[in-house]
């Protein structure tokens, strides 16, 4: 009897369950439903072609107090692959902690961020919780096949959210100057101004999870599609108190057309900016809003690298604090950078008898030449919406500035003097007439040749990313590999009587040879080294320190190429 009491106690249990349940959910979801969005939607097109978006998303709810664990808030699927970085942070106070992670829902047509509150986050009647979501799109800007001023651009005029949005107001941000040609997918308002050209779109009552794709025509001669695959940022310590930041850049052109110059961003209060290429120094006009204006030392096509660095210096007292013997440098590696960079590397380099104390980030590096200390951190994939941190802490006696130099000129002193003791002035050497005629042809035919591998590497990938169908890139690569082949074949004979020639001729020969093997060689590594890491053989942290050994190793055989083609230049003007 008792038994059968208690089960049907617990049968009435369950039914009671069942009922309550989904009246809970119900009204956990019409309590969700209440909550509604106003989205200020701000897109900025920097030169580069990279879109940074700034979503601010005021959360309310109208009559009753809700509740909200989660929100969803990214861009339409078809705009996927475009989407690279994305971040969220509470902008009211107090806030509540929150986590991003990536997430994709099919059915939703949705690709973006789901962001979670620590614990549910409360709302009264009429309140607002604001939230600031950012994120970048690559590969928006299409260069028109025929104008070189021309851009085709794609974006996310409307964001995707998982709630209603009351009104979501949109504006995208254009270089000063541009022109949006007729034909656009959406209509849209432009306000021109000095700074730059502002085109809005406004929405009402968006339902949940329906953002939508744009695409307009602009021109502009102020947009340089370019990619960059890896950044060195030194930052040099002097023991005179001046600190110096060298920025290395490898630089893909993507445009259409001819580069001859690029915009390059600075840090605030950057001051004395100059440039410098393999062969030399470099023009450098510093502009209003931290940029300069760097001329390259050759004109770059559309898919080939040039490499170059900007030296600048930044105010002492702002970014390093002193006490007694005690220095601190505080800042953000990665300030003034608006690209996004797959392997951005920081180097830091020491007073000469300076010891370091604490360093955060931790170092992935730490080397001394001498009496000097330099360390490494590296970076994963730098974007411009993740300000980075470091802080270095070393110590220094102020009397190694003085010290130094006396070191220095008592050794070259004795260099001096055992030279002077020991080398004899070695005998007098016929004077052998200079072949010009095949120093030329050889220059030209190099010329040539180097601009046919270029070109095979700009096809091989347009091919990769589909934008060249298999048949035309297969003709085009066996005419250009044929023509390579003529090329090297005529050069043979040519090198040969160079090197018959002697002298600083066949030295600038030799060079040339030694490091296009060399070259050869780190390139063949490079490879290879991409292939293990993507079957994952190696860790990420060891990728990334033998890609950059790879690219130190490229570039300093370029430079050795360049430095032998100058000397047979020079021999033409002698």
């Amino acid at each position: 009897m008792k038994l059968a009491k208690t089960a049907k106690i617990a049968a009435i249990t369950l039914l009671l369950l069942a009922l309550l349940t989904p009246l809970t959910v119900t009204q956990a979801q019409q309590e969700e439903g209440k909550i509604t969005a106003y989205v200020q939607h701000y897109m900025k097109m920097d030169r580069s072609g990279l879109l940074l978006i700034n979503d601010t998303v005021s959360l309310v709810t109208e009559e009753k107090q809700a509740t909200i664990q989660e929100i969803f808030v990214g861009v339409p699927r078809n705009l996927k692959e475009k989407l690279s970085h994305i971040t969220a942070k509470p902008l009211t106070k107090p806030s509540i902690e929150l986590s991003v992670e990536k997430a994709e829902l099919w059915e939703e047509n949705f690709y973006g961020a789901k962001i979670t509150f620590k614990q549910p986050l409360p709302l009264l009647p009429r309140q607002r919780y604001i939230i600031l979501v950012s994120y970048t799109l690559t590969d928006v800007v299409t260069p028109h096949p025929k104008e070189t001023s021309q851009f085709n651009i794609t974006f996310p005029i409307i964001p995707a959210l998982s709630l209603q949005a009351y009104l979501c107001n949109s504006t995208l941000e254009l270089p000063p100057g541009a022109r949006v040609l007729p034909g656009a997918s959406h209509s849209t308002n432009t306000t021109w101004t000095e700074r730059a050209v502002y085109v809005k779109y406004l929405k009402e009552n968006v339902e949940p999870f329906s953002g939508e794709r744009a695409w307009m025509q602009i021109a502009t001669p102020r947009i340089q599609p370019i990619e960059c695959p890896f950044m060195q940022r030194k930052i040099i310590l002097s023991q005179y108190g001046r600190l110096e930041i060298h920025d290395t850049y490898h630089i893909v052109y993507k445009g259409n057309g001819r580069l001859t110059n690029l915009t390059v961003p600075l840090p605030p209060h950057a001051q004395s900016v100059r440039a410098r290429g393999s062969l030399g120094e470099l023009t450098a006009k510093q502009q209003e809003g931290n940029e300069a204006v760097i001329s390259l030392e050759v004109s770059v096509d559309p898919g080939q690298t040039t490499v170059f660095t900007v030296l600048y210096e930044l105010p002492w007292s702002e970014y390093v604090e002193s006490r007694g013997g005690s220095y601190t440098l505080k800042l953000c590696p990665n300030a003034g950078v608006r690209w996004e960079i797959e392997d951005f590397a920081v180097e830091v380099v020491l007073p000469k008898g300076a010891k370091i104390r604490v360093v955060e980030p931790e170092p992935s590096l730490k080397k001394s030449t001498g009496f000097s200390y330099t360390i490494e951190i590296d970076y994963v994939e730098e974007t411009p919406i993740n300000p980075l941190q470091l802080s270095l802490s070393y110590e220094y006696s102020p009397i190694w500035a003085p010290l130094y130099p006396t070191l220095w000129t008592a050794l070259l002193a004795f260099i001096v003097y055992a030279a002077a003791r020991t080398i004899r002035p070695p005998p007098p050497v016929p004077a052998v007439p200079i072949p010009v005629d095949t120093i030329r042809s050889f220059l030209n035919l190099y010329k040539r040749r180097d601009s046919i591998m270029r070109e095979l590497t700009a096809i091989e990938e347009e091919a990769r990313k589909g934008r060249m169908p298999r048949s035309r890139y297969r003709s085009r690569r066996r005419r250009l590999e044929a023509e390579l082949a003529r090329i090297s074949k005529s050069m043979e004979p040519l090198k040969e009587e160079l090197r018959r020639a002697g002298g600083r001729i066949a030295d600038a020969i030799a060079m040339i040879e030694i490091a296009e093997a060399e070259l050869q060689e780190a390139e063949s590594g490079m490879r290879r080294l991409t292939i293990r890491y993507r079957r994952r053989e190696i860790s990420s942290d060891a990728y990334k320190r033998l890609l950059r050994d790879y690219r130190k190793r490229i570039d300093k055989a370029k430079t050795t190429i360049d430095e032998g083609l100058l000397r047979l230049r020079e021999e033409l003007g002698a």
